[in-house]
């Protein structure tokens, strides 16, 4: 081939403010076997399609020559990517050519737009006090740089290079124990907007950050204690309304409750309690857990009163003179109870009644015992009790909430022993030395004892 043509293209500079490059470009010629044209021909160069600008040259015989050079500023993407397609035409009218045409293109290396950012932490709770930086990196010295951090609907600008903190608000954002917020840097010329950049921040809540608990209600469901012991808890008696007050804090709610009261575990906001077992000073421990999974206690101490039902612990009886001496024969009847009643901080009340009467009677005649403590021992001495006779007697001991019975029947004795051990009556009270059987005396003498034994045949 007598003459051939190609286009050379480099980058020779870029300018990172204006977003171009720099292009320099060469139109060559070369030819051989002596074809030449030493006229001045005409050509030309367009730049991506379009004309660029038009040229004449001549072409010398025999050798390479550059038919046009020059730089062009070739603009790129707002993204920093360029490329450019060069081509060329020249009428050599020689060599049987007329026109010679040759084109070429080339990527452009990406001109750097977005400031570079980074953050001095990957991680930071949102407690208004720990500091962390975002710092953003120019690619030019007149671009300007916005900085903003968001978290869901929460964003703030900060100043790159400058220490900020994530307020507390920000935790309603936060559904669980964390999560990540955006830091981003826009780039800006003047006023148009290059791009940006983010990086990612996680935002922690702190240990701090728990549900509250402000108070636990406690009241009596038994309208019957309040009614007897007023504004008291009772032992046994007592049955609590319990509520425990609680609330999520910053977007998160409550989730469960565990409130231990008196050895129960109940789990729930509010409830009714079983009966009280302990008296003195009792806790009701409150733990609630919200959605964060982050848990409150309270303790409220109340105070129980002791109590338990009335008691009989005894209840004895021998006949008497009008006195009250023992007489086995004697008219009347000492009765002796024994018994207990809780006082419930003196707030409760004793009644002992005695009924007695005939074992074939058809009524009872009552009477009132005076008690002289909350545990006693108490007797009367009831008149016109034949000995010969059967008498029922019964006693009831009555609190404000509850009474219990004793009953005892009157009849001879058995077996008696006179005081000191040496009279014993079967059937009867003993009240003479020796063995009486009823009203009969069977007590042997030494010697009839042992004519006794020598009949028997002992020693």
């Amino acid at each position: 081939m007598a003459l051939s043509a190609w286009i050379e293209l480099s980058c020779s500079s870029q300018s990172i403010a204006g977003n171009y490059s720099n292009v320099y470009v060469k139109f060559v010629a070369k030819t051989t076997n002596n074809t030449h044209n030493d006229n001045n021909k005409s050509g030309y160069i367009k730049v991506n399609g379009s004309h660029y600008t038009s040229f004449t040259h001549k072409l010398p015989k025999t050798s390479t020559t550059i038919l046009w050079s020059g730089t062009i500023t070739v603009y790129h993407n707002s993204n920093g990517a360029g490329s450019v397609s060069v081509s060329g035409g020249y009428e050599a009218n020689v060599g049987g050519y007329s026109t010679i045409t040759a084109s070429n293109s080339l990527t452009l290396p990406t001109i750097p737009r977005v400031s570079d950012l980074s953050v001095n932490k990957s991680s930071v709770p949102a407690d208004e006090s720990t500091t962390v930086i975002a710092t953003a990196t120019k690619k030019s010295s007149s671009f300007t740089d916005t900085i903003t951090v968001s978290l869901g609907s929460y964003s703030k600008a900060v100043t790159s290079g400058t220490a900020f903190t994530i307020p507390k608000t920000w935790i309603n954002a936060i559904s669980g124990t964390s999560a990540t917020a955006t830091v981003t840097v826009t780039t800006k010329s003047g006023s148009t907007t290059i791009g940006s950049k983010s990086v990612n921040l996680t935002v922690t809540v702190p240990d701090s950050v728990v549900p509250t608990v402000s108070s636990i209600s406690a009241s009596e469901a038994i309208t019957a204690v309040t009614t007897a012991f007023g504004n008291r808890f009772v032992r046994s008696l007592s049955q609590l309304n319990v509520k425990v007050n609680a609330a999520g804090v910053y977007g998160s709610t409550i989730k469960s409750y565990a409130v231990t009261l008196d050895g129960v575990k109940y789990q729930s906001e509010e409830f009714q309690s079983n009966a009280l077992n302990t008296a003195g000073s009792v806790d009701i421990v409150a733990t609630v857990t919200d959605s964060r999974g982050r848990t409150r206690t309270l303790t409220k101490t109340i105070t129980v009163v002791d109590y338990s039902a009335p008691a009989i612990t005894n209840m004895t009886y021998y006949p008497c003179d009008a006195n009250g001496n023992r007489n086995p024969n004697g008219t009347n009847t000492k009765v002796i109870i024994n018994g207990l009643v809780a006082s419930v901080a003196g707030q409760n009340s004793r009644s002992l009644i005695l009924k007695y009467k005939a074992i074939d009677a058809a009524t009872y005649t009552a009477l009132t015992i005076t008690t002289s403590s909350w545990s006693f021992e108490a007797s009367t001495i009831v008149s016109g009790t034949d000995p010969t006779s059967t008498w029922e007697f019964i006693a009831t001991l009555t609190d404000k909430i509850s009474s219990i019975e004793n009953r005892i029947v009157t009849g001879a004795p058995v077996i008696s022993r006179l005081a000191g051990g040496k009279g014993v009556r079967l059937f009867g009270e003993a009240q003479n030395e020796g063995f009486w059987v009823g009203n009969i005396d069977y007590t042997i003498t030494d010697a009839e004892y042992q004519e006794l034994m020598n009949l028997l045949g002992g020693g």
